[in-house]
C-alpha cells in the first residue's frame, strides 16, 4: 500500500532495446520486447546490485515493460517520455538539467551490464531483441512502493 509520508522519490524507469546506425543510437519500441517477467527482474536485480551504493532501487512489479526506480534524492532532471523518443536518435532527448550527467552516467553504466548480462545472451542466442538500456523519465514526488 502507498504511504504518503515515504520520503523516497522515482521514476518511470522502462526497458528499451536500441539500434546502432551510423546515425546515432534509435531507440525501438519495447514492445518488440516481448520480455518475460522472470527476465524482467532478473535484469532489474542486477541492475539493483550495481546501483545498490547509489541508494536506488528497481523495481518490475507485475509488468516486464514498465519499471519504476526509486531513489532518496530528487532528482533534478528534464525528462522525455517514452513514447515520444521511439524511433527517433535518442541524444537530443536524454536527461538534461543538473543532475543529467549522474543519471547518464548511471544509463551507461546499466548499458555495459546489460551488455554481458546472461538474460541477454540467451535473447540473443534465440534471435529476440536485448534489452539494451533503461529509459528514466517522468518523475514522482513519492512513490507507491511496496
Amino acid at each position: 500500500m502507498a504511504n504518503p509520508t515515504d520520503k523516497s522519490h522515482g521514476l518511470q524507469a522502462d526497458p528499451v532495446p536500441f539500434k546502432v546506425a551510423q546515425n546515432g543510437i534509435y531507440c525501438l519500441d519495447p514492445a518488440m520486447l516481448s520480455l518475460t517477467l522472470d527476465e524482467a527482474q532478473q535484469l532489474c536485480d542486477a541492475i539493483n546490485k550495481l546501483l545498490s551504493g547509489d541508494d536506488i532501487s528497481l523495481c518490475c512489479d507485475n509488468n516486464p515493460l514498465a519499471w519504476r526506480c526509486r531513489v532518496n534524492q530528487q532528482p533534478h532532471l528534464s525528462t522525455t517520455p517514452l513514447h515520444k523518443i521511439i524511433n527517433k536518435e535518442i541524444s537530443p532527448y536524454l536527461p538534461r538539467g543538473e543532475d543529467a550527467v549522474l543519471w547518464r552516467q548511471r544509463m551507461t553504466e546499466i548499458q555495459m551490464l546489460l551488455h554481458t548480462h546472461p538474460v541477454n545472451q540467451q535473447r540473443q542466442q534465440q534471435e529476440l531483441l536485448t534489452v539494451d538500456s533503461v529509459w528514466f523519465w517522468r518523475r514522482y514526488s513519492w512513490w507507491p512502493w511496496r
